[in-house]
C-alpha cells in the first residue's frame, strides 16, 4: 500500500513536441479517469491506475473540463467568439454542442446530484444554468449584467448559485431554481477580488478565496472564518487554489506567497475555533484565526487540483503539463482544545 502522501503515478501531457500548462482538472466518480483541460484546447482523458491515454479531445482554445457526479457526461467549455460548448457521454463520445454568446470560461460546475444541469463561470455579463435534454443544450439566463464570474458553486440541499464577482469585489448568491428570474438576491461585499468560492459538500457554509485571505461564511452569510492566506498569484489570475474536500472536514489551501510552498488541509471546526490574531493588511488592522492544520504536501507552483470522492487520492497538476496523482495524507498536526478554541501548543490556562 502507499504511503501517507506518496505520488503514485505521474503522466506529462503534451501536444506533438509543445508542452502545454494545465488549466483543470476533473476526476470521474469511480475514480478511473481523469480529465485534464490545458491552456492550447487539448483535453486529455488519462487512466488513473496505469496513466494511458483513453481520448484525446480537442477544442479552439483553453478547455475548461469537468465529469458530471455519476460520471455520466463530461463537459468541455472553451472560450472564442462565443463559448463553445461539447457534452460528452459516458463512452466519450460526443453528444451535443452548442456556440452561445459569452467570453472565456473559467469554471463549470454541475448541480449536485445532476447529470444534466451545469452552470459556468465565465467572462460573460450574466449567469445561466445549461440543461442537457433529448434535444440537446438548453440555456436558461439567471442573472443578466452580473458581470465577470471568476468562480460559481451551486448549494448541495438549496436552489441556490454563489457567483464570485470580480469587477464588484463581491460574491452573489443568485435563486437557481427556472421561473425565480429577477428574484432576490444576496450579496456579500469584499475588499478583495474573489477567485474562488464552494459551498461545503453537507451545506450550511460558503468559502470564498481571494488573493489575501480565505474565509468562511455560515447561512446567514456571517463570517465564522479568516485565514491571512492568498489562494491566488494577482500576475496569474487563475482559478483560486482553494476547496472543501468531498468529506467536506478540511479545506485544501495552496497559497502562492508562502516561503515553503505546501498544499494544507485545514481542519474546519477546529480552525473556526483556533485562536486570532491581529495582522497588517493594505495599512489596515484585521483579525485573522491561526487555524489548524491537520495534513500538508509539499508542491511547487500548484496549477489545479481535484479530489477523489472518498478522498483516498488526490490529483494535483503543475509546471508545464505535469499531473500527479497521490495518496491522501492521513497524518495529523497534534492540537490541544481549552476554553472552547484549538491549539498547536499546550495552552497556558491554569485549569488545563
Amino acid at each position: 500500500a502507499p504511503k501517507d502522501g506518496e505520488q503514485v503515478l505521474a503522466v506529462q501531457v503534451s501536444r506533438g513536441k509543445s508542452l502545454a500548462t494545465v488549466g483543470c482538472l476533473s476526476l470521474d466518480t469511480a475514480y478511473q479517469r481523469v480529465a485534464i483541460g490545458m491552456t492550447n484546447g487539448l483535453v486529455a482523458i488519462r487512466c488513473t491506475v496505469t496513466g494511458q491515454e483513453v481520448r484525446e479531445l480537442h477544442a479552439p482554445t483553453r478547455a475548461t473540463v469537468a465529469f458530471s457526479p455519476s460520471g455520466r457526461h463530461l463537459v468541455s467549455i472553451c472560450g472564442i467568439d462565443g463559448l463553445s460548448v461539447y457534452v460528452y457521454d459516458e463512452h466519450l463520445e460526443l453528444a451535443c454542442t452548442v456556440l452561445a454568446h459569452g467570453a472565456k470560461a473559467r469554471q463549470v460546475q454541475w448541480r449536485p446530484g445532476s447529470d444534466l444541469e451545469f452552470t459556468v463561470a465565465s467572462a460573460g455579463s450574466s449567469l445561466s444554468v445549461w440543461k442537457i435534454e433529448d434535444t440537446g443544450l438548453v440555456r436558461s439566463h439567471l442573472v443578466e449584467k452580473l458581470g465577470k464570474t471568476t468562480s460559481v458553486a451551486w448549494h448541495p440541499t438549496r436552489p441556490i448559485i454563489a457567483a464570485a464577482c470580480s469587477k464588484s469585489k463581491s460574491v452573489e448568491i443568485v435563486p437557481a431554481t427556472a421561473g425565480t428570474r429577477g428574484a432576490k438576491q444576496q450579496s456579500i461585499p469584499l475588499s478583495e477580488e474573489p477567485w474562488r468560492v464552494d459551498y461545503r459538500p453537507q451545506g450550511g457554509l460558503l468559502l470564498v478565496g481571494t488573493s489575501m485571505f480565505v474565509a468562511v461564511y455560515d447561512a446567514s452569510l456571517t463570517k465564522v472564518l479568516e485565514l491571512c492566506q492568498g489562494c491566488v498569484s494577482p500576475s496569474t489570475k487563475t482559478l483560486g487554489m482553494v476547496q472543501f474536500t468531498p468529506d467536506g472536514d478540511y479545506i485544501a489551501l495552496f497559497s502562492p506567497f508562502a516561503k515553503v510552498q505546501k498544499l494544507q488541509h485545514f481542519h474546519v471546526e477546529q480552525s473556526m475555533n483556533s485562536p486570532t490574531q491581529l495582522v497588517s493588511r493594505r495599512g489596515e488592522q484585521v483579525t485573522v484565526h491561526t487555524g489548524v492544520v491537520a495534513m500538508e504536501q509539499s508542491v511547487t507552483d500548484l496549477a489545479a487540483m481535484a479530489f477523489s470522492s472518498d478522498l483516498k487520492h488526490m490529483c494535483l497538476a503543475r509546471g508545464a503539463g505535469q499531473v500527479g496523482l497521490y495518496s491522501t495524507l492521513t497524518s495529523k498536526v497534534e492540537y490541544w482544545i481549552c476554553c472552547g478554541q484549538a491549539h498547536l501548543h499546550p495552552p497556558a490556562c491554569p485549569h488545563f
